[in-house]
């Protein structure tokens, strides 16, 4: 079986060069493939889009052909988090998921196109990235001898995914949490799903402080007023006495809710427990608008205190090493 690779991407860089379409182009619709199976965000277009007027992040979709049918679709997202260093010093890329299938894929060998695809990626990426990190593929997959070809090292982190639904939500929050809430609440905090730009780059300072702290990469402040608007997710503010404290923003996608960044004040005290609050209110709001049975995901693969908030926010969970 001979293999061929297209990228579809959401601006022109130099880390990918082989066959490819910038988003909306063209070319772009000409070649992008149709009854691609999306079962995440990261595999939809709009996600591509999200990041066109990024000048630090650039989101891919590396696809594998069989001859004229396309097999797989990978998404990537390359940062570019030290741009006055050679791209090897100063970028990662990283697969937030596993690859999506064309549906009319299901007779091709998809083991064999993994592997084209890890090889590919493997000489395109040599001195171009610091690393390539794939995230969420359960080392029980059928995808796991690929990467041992390749050299892949296979950490065990924790991937904490929770069920939840409009009947049973609020049983399963722990009783420590449900109180936080209450308290925050009762405390007169407010929860704002329309916020405006203003709120939102309110938020994204409290973030951006955050992460220069951690020294941690941050997209601009236009993707998330983008994401703000866009069909694929949500951010959500929290008020007190008009004031915002912190937000979080999410990927959503059918029944699958991915949380993406959360931050609030380090100075609020009292009865305020914001990411509690912020959770809570997220998960209330998409059982309520997108689906009365919902997963809720995290996208950060190496945030201990996240797992650690989740194990003890409800009472029961279900998780996997990855």
């Amino acid at each position: 079986m001979s293999h061929l690779i297209k990228t579809f991407v959401s601006s022109k860089n130099g880390y990918l060069k082989n066959d490819t379409f910038v988003v909306d182009s063209p070319s772009f619709v000409e070649n992008y493939p149709a009854h691609v199976v999306s079962f995440s965000p990261f595999s939809s277009l709009e996600w591509l889009r999200l990041f066109t007027i990024s000048k630090k992040y650039v989101a891919v979709h590396v696809t594998v052909w069989d001859g004229k049918q396309c097999v797989l679709v990978q998404p990537l997202l390359i940062c570019n988090y030290m741009p006055l260093l050679p791209h090897f010093f100063g970028s990662y890329c990283v697969a937030p998921c596993m690859p999506a299938f064309v549906d009319k894929s299901d007779d091709v060998d998809r083991v064999s196109a993994f592997q084209f695809l890890l090889d590919y990626l493997s000489q395109q990426l040599q001195r171009k990235v610091l690393y390539t990190e794939f995230r969420h593929f359960s080392i029980e997959n059928i995808f796991h001898q690929c990467f041992r070809n390749v050299n892949f090292n296979s950490l065990n982190w924790c991937n904490v995914k929770c069920g939840i639904s409009d009947e049973k939500f609020d049983v399963n929050i722990s009783k420590s949490k449900r109180k936080q809430i209450r308290r925050t609440l009762n405390s007169g905090a407010v929860v704002d799903f329309s916020p405006s730009e203003d709120m939102i780059e309110q938020y994204y300072n409290i973030q951006k402080r955050l992460y220069n702290k951690i020294h941690r990469p941050l997209p601009e402040l236009p993707v998330f007023k983008s994401l703000a608007t866009s069909p694929l997710g949500l951010i959500a503010v929290m008020l007190v006495d008009n004031n915002v404290v912190g937000g979080c923003s999410c990927f959503v996608r059918d029944n699958a809710v991915c949380f993406w960044y959360i931050a609030s004040e380090a100075t609020m005290l009292g009865n305020i427990y914001s990411d509690a609050t912020l959770y809570y209110s997220v998960m209330t709001h998409c059982v309520e608008n997108y689906s009365q049975n919902i997963d809720i995901e995290n996208i950060c693969a190496y945030d201990k205190e996240i797992y650690f908030f989740y194990f003890t926010f409800f009472v029961s969970y279900s998780f996997s090493f990855c």
